[in-house]
């Protein structure tokens, strides 16, 4: 199997599930002949991904919160 190298403004990680595509592996087929290096390597993107998503989430939950109305503290009645 090639070594894969991502391009310009691909990451390691897309490269490797392009790569497994064109070959038409499954995952575990796939990821079993990498080394354990490649495997924290895609790990350690995924984790940097989805942090990436979970903050961008936050971030649009913040701005898309309305305050709730004006009302007085006493208790109605």
């Amino acid at each position: 199997m090639k070594k894969t190298v991502p391009s310009k403004n691909q990451t390691y990680f897309s490269a490797n599930i392009n790569e497994m595509a064109s070959a038409k592996l499954s995952p575990l087929r796939f990821f079993s002949g990498k080394s354990e290096e490649a495997i924290d390597k895609l790990m350690d993107e995924i984790r940097i991904y989805l942090r990436k998503k979970i903050l961008i989430y936050r971030l649009k939950k913040i701005k898309t919160y309305e305050k709730p109305p004006n009302v007085s503290r006493r208790k109605i009645r």
